[in-house]
């Protein structure tokens, strides 16, 4: 017998693997399409009208919000606004930009055209200090923007006067010292009308043609996206043709570069179908590289990824361009700042990260977990790749974890397969019946080491919930003693089927583990149904977790499909197709 089970569960072992990987979507597509409400605010700042950028300073849990003659901090969640600083020279006339990991400003302003001669403020809202610095830089004219990046702030040229000149010069300051530390000249294909710093310290500029014809026409400018080298030169990384004017770089928590053209983002000049041109910003959650919100014309909140697309946040009103920041809070949502005419709303959203349920890993189905067990958690992860995890299983697998929490201590699931819909993971036996719940908790690993925990799910663990694997159509997968799996038998026949939540099991026979609750096999006669002579049932020793019932088809089984159930005590498992011929 031994022989016989060992020869089944070897054959059944690749049916199984194959059977695990079909996916059911029609639950969870009913979920995530389903509509989400206007949201309101958790609170408001009142400002003065006439904002002009906002910049998040997470260090102090504020938002920076520049005026052209003031900076205003508003406190974050609480929207307290904080003492005006003023300005020495007007921060409208030229390009602003803010440190979210130190919380300074700084502000580059022109102050004579006819000479280039432009000054630099910069603002720490923590004490109150603005400092400013004349950069010793021939005609550096403003409006190419101002970033910061590892620890220094870039400051660039900008669209001179009439599109005809070719002032395309970047500096890198020292912030602290006031000092020049390298340039950049000349940068990209003509004017410089963007800067951006990445978490890593890359810096990134987009420049435009510098001609008449594309300054007048706007629909023919040849557009490029730059990467600064440490040694004064740059990579071209991508060329495109663009309308005149701004063109915002956003970059995510992990480094990857958007760009604002065409009405649509681009990654690295891939367009991303399905989001228009914003006119209030796009930001990444401070620990989630994998989405951003983007305010499209300045009234929907979109959850924005590289791979789906999520239902909009709709905001309570209409906010002003690149005013948008959010970042990740410790019950797993996100802060949403927005600044709008004469005020500051902060938004509390949920990421698109989501788990839905749990589910018994052979019918999908909510409704309680056994130990021992194969069990599915259906998720919404954005942008993880599917991958079977291998043997031995693991207990992260594509970056992604699920912590049990039962019996009063938690541990690791090992984990056979995730994608961005679906995490197959083993429950132990270690988890007591009897307890009240056991808890899932989704982890993803971020780019600094740590980890983020999608909304804990929690499920019933029951004696026994008993459950045949199918092909994904109800046909259960029946073994037989040559090792073919298909749907079908004759009456007489000793055949297996392979299954879940059978319950609890004791060493047996053949040094085999043995259910300990009674397993019933029965397929359906009419008018009643019938049970068939089981010869083992038990763990398979070939698979972790997989039950395996061996028995002899019923001789009274009626020719054709017939219904096939595995009962275990008082549980029945969902009804199977099994077709029954006579030879």
């Amino acid at each position: 017998m031994f022989g016989h089970i060992l020869a089944l569960s070897v054959s059944m072992g690749m049916a199984v693997e194959m059977n695990i990987l079909i996916r059911r979507f029609a639950a969870l597509l009913a979920l995530a399409t389903a509509a989400i409400a206007q949201q309101q605010p958790i609170c408001s700042a009142t400002l003065p009208t006439g904002a002009i950028a906002m910049f998040p300073d997470w260090i102090h849990n504020r938002m920076n919000v520049v005026y052209p003659s003031s900076v205003v901090p508003v406190s974050v969640p609480d929207c307290t606004v904080g003492s005006s600083i003023s300005l020495p020279s007007p921060a409208a006339s030229g390009s602003a930009c803010g440190d979210p990991t130190t919380g300074m400003v700084a502000a580059v302003n022109v102050v004579s055209i006819k000479t280039g001669a432009t000054m630099i403020q910069i603002i720490d809202p923590a004490t109150g200090q603005v400092r400013s610095f004349e950069p010793p830089v021939n005609q550096f004219n403003t409006g190419g923007g101002c970033a910061f990046a590892g620890g220094l702030l870039y400051a660039g040229t900008g669209l001179s006067i009439g599109y005809l000149d070719e002032y395309s010069i970047i500096a890198a300051i020292d912030p602290i010292a006031l000092a020049v530390v390298n340039t950049w000249n000349p940068i990209g294909i003509g004017n410089l009308i963007a800067l951006a710093g990445s978490p890593t310290g890359q810096v990134y500029a987009v420049s435009q043609t510098h001609t008449q014809t594309c300054a007048l026409v706007s629909e023919n400018c040849a557009t490029e996206l730059d990467a600064l080298n440490s040694d004064g030169t740059s990579a071209t990384l991508s060329q495109w043709t663009d309308p005149a004017g701004a063109i915002p770089i956003y970059i995510s928590p992990n480094g990857t570069v958007y760009v604002s053209s065409l009405g649509y983002y681009r990654q690295n000049n891939l367009p991303l179908p399905g989001v228009l041109m914003t006119y209030c910003g796009i930001a990444w959650p401070s620990s989630d590289p994998l989405y951003a919100l983007v305010c499209d014309n300045g009234k929907q909140l979109n959850t924005l990824n590289v791979f789906t697309g999520q239902v909009p946040l709709m905001l309570s009103t209409t906010y002003a361009y690149s005013t948008v920041a959010a970042q990740r809070q410790s019950d797993g949502t996100d802060l949403v700042p927005a600044l709008r005419n004469g005020a500051l709303d902060i938004y509390r959203a949920t990421p698109p990260s989501v788990a839905y349920y749990v589910a018994n890993g052979a019918t999908y189905q909510p409704g309680g977990i056994t130990p021992n067990s194969w069990s599915t958690v259906f998720v919404g992860l954005p942008a993880l790749q599917a991958q079977v995890c291998g043997y031995p299983y693991p207990q992260v697998c594509g970056n992604v974890r699920v912590r049990l929490d039962h019996d009063g201590k938690s541990e690791f699931a090992e984990l056979y397969y995730v994608s961005a819909t679906q995490i197959n993971l083993y429950v132990p036996g270690t988890v007591s019946i009897g307890t009240a719940a056991l808890t899932a908790t989704v982890q993803r690993l971020n780019t600094d080491g740590t980890w983020t925990s999608v909304n804990p799910l929690t499920t019933d663990i029951l004696s026994a919930a008993p459950a045949i694997f199918t092909d994904g159509n109800g046909n259960a997968l029946i073994v037989h003693a040559d090792g073919t799996v298909n749907s079908q038998g004759a009456p007489g026949e000793i055949v297996s089927v392979y299954g879940s939540g059978l319950g609890p099991v004791a060493p047996g026979s053949y040094g085999l583990s043995w259910t300990t609750i009674t397993t019933t096999v029965s397929i359906g006669v009419q008018p009643n149904d019938v049970s068939a002579q089981v010869t083992f049932s038990g763990l398979s020793p070939c698979c972790t977790g997989l039950y395996q019932v061996n028995f002899v088809i019923p001789g009274a089984a009626v020719e054709g499909v017939q219904p096939i159930m595995v009962e275990v005590g008082t549980a029945d498992s969902p009804s199977a197709k099994i077709k029954i011929f006579i030879p």
